[in-house]
């Protein structure tokens, strides 16, 4: 499935925490994680493993994205820049 760090959309059907997720990945369990946002917030607790997919996997790069839109449809997404990751 995923490792802590990957960046992940997780679509929860019915729960506390029902709704679509998008964050960094925190292995809890065998198979059930949390979802934290960019400040390291936990925004969702439990998320079973059927509900993520990975958006993208742990590298040691920090990638920022910019969103291209016409008249608000999204297009596509670019990266605008890849940094090493700082430890």
């Amino acid at each position: 499935m995923g490792s802590t760090g990957d960046i992940v959309k997780a679509i929860v059907p019915e729960g506390k925490y029902k709704g679509t997720w998008t964050g960094a990945l925190a292995c809890r369990k065998k198979w059930i994680f949390d979802i934290k946002n960019k400040e390291g917030v936990r925004i969702a607790q439990g998320i079973n493993h059927k509900h993520c997919k990975v958006l993208s996997r742990v590298d040691g790069y920090e990638y920022t994205t910019e969103c291209l839109k016409v008249d608000g449809i999204l297009l596509m997404t670019k990266v605008t820049s890849i940094l090493p990751w700082e430890t």
